[in-house]
């Protein structure tokens, strides 16, 4: 008996209109219904308004749109500041010094050091600008290669004027990379062409003409089929200058 009256009272409360008002209809479920209010969960609509995760998201982000660009526009005026202090009046000062006292050396390091310090972080900045925005990046990591030409060489060059005893060794780091960077370039063009597939076909409408060399050289080289077989031939040559390069170094 007192169980038949437990499940009256159930059946009760699940028919009153109370709790139908608080059951959710199917389109309630499926929409995500913001208005459903189940007091057993203890979630309400004025709850979420006050606990809204996407309101905190929406505060930090409008904090680092506003304040991070002021931020990076100071450092990079600093910076600049300095770098235009150091590069027209501190390194000038110590190549004149160095002039006064004899060391023709020591002015010949300063004065170059300043056209590294204007040449090195231009270059550096484009490196970062295409780091930054990395749309393309089957094109832009080969021109970021090219880059880093750049600053590898003037530094090389600048430090060679130091240290002369290092000075071969640096050459050679220097001649390795100029390897690397020429098999990079010929690479570059071939995926601003479109890829290997695409331009061997746009080879295979040209001349075929083009493919024969002069008399100089056909006996070595001879006629070159356009196509895919011609951009073969020219990346074994770039490949095997690369391969002596580094040999030779």
């Amino acid at each position: 008996m007192m169980s038949s009256g437990i499940s009256d009272e159930h059946l009760l409360y699940g028919s009153s209109p109370l709790s139908s008002s608080m059951s959710p209809t199917r389109s309630q479920l499926i929409s995500g219904d913001d208005d459903y209010y189940n007091p057993q969960d203890g979630s309400s609509p004025t709850n979420n308004l006050l606990h809204n995760p996407s309101t905190e998201d929406d505060e930090k982000g409008v904090v680092k749109t506003r304040y991070i660009p002021i931020l990076t526009r100071i450092l990079t005026a600093l910076l600049a500041i300095s770098l235009i202090g150091v590069v027209f009046c501190v390194l000038p000062y110590f190549a004149v010094e160095a002039g006064k006292r004899g060391h023709i050396n020591q002015t010949l390091y300063w004065i170059a050091g300043c056209f590294v310090l204007i040449t090195v972080p231009i270059s550096v900045l484009g490196i970062v600008q295409h780091l930054v925005n990395w749309y393309m990046p089957q094109v832009q990591k080969f021109v970021v290669r090219i880059l880093f030409m750049v600053p590898i060489f003037s530094i090389q060059s600048w430090f060679s004027l130091f240290f002369h005893s290092a000075s071969p060794y640096l050459t050679a780091v220097r001649d390795l990379y100029e390897a690397f960077v020429l098999s990079s370039f010929v690479y570059y063009i071939i995926e601003l062409c479109g890829g290997e597939d695409q331009l061997a076909n746009k080879l295979r409408m040209k001349d075929p003409k083009l493919g024969q060399h002069n008399c100089l050289v056909r006996s070595q080289c001879g006629i070159w089929q356009m196509g895919r077989p011609f951009l073969l031939h020219c990346k074994y040559g770039v490949l095997q200058f690369v391969f002596f390069k580094i040999i030779t170094t």
